[in-house]
């Protein structure tokens, strides 16, 4: 998976935990993607591939002890997402310093170099 894909998912993750922490319901995964079904008009299954993606990414979060930083991030996006014609898009512009503060977390954190498939520098 391109690290581009896996910084989706963190960041899909993270605006849903912060979500969550906002709403005080404590489930930023389903936080995250009710907000994005609201926009793409989810079915069954695409609203299980969002909680699947989320999940990942707030347990790779977890697991590089970047959680911190992957909530900010996430809130972030769920303030300044943009719901256009059926799409969901992130605010990677606005959110840009608290990726990047994120990014950085996940390759001090990490005790091997990316590998051929895991671009940090690209996101989409």
């Amino acid at each position: 998976m391109k690290t581009a894909n896996l910084l989706k998912l963190v960041g899909f993750a993270a605006a849903t935990l912060v979500g969550a922490s906002l709403t005080g319901c404590g489930n930023i995964v389903a936080d995250r993607c009710d907000q994005i079904c609201k926009c793409e008009n989810c079915g069954e299954r695409e609203r299980q591939e969002c909680e699947t993606q989320a999940q990942a990414s707030v347990d790779t979060a977890d697991a590089y002890q970047c959680s911190n930083l992957l909530e900010p991030y996430y809130d972030c996006q769920l303030q300044g997402h943009e719901c256009k014609d059926g799409r969901y898009t992130d605010d990677d512009n606005e959110c840009a310093e608290t990726l990047k503060q994120y990014k950085e977390c996940l390759t001090a954190e990490s005790s091997r170099r990316p590998g051929p498939y895991e671009n940090l520098d690209e996101h989409n």
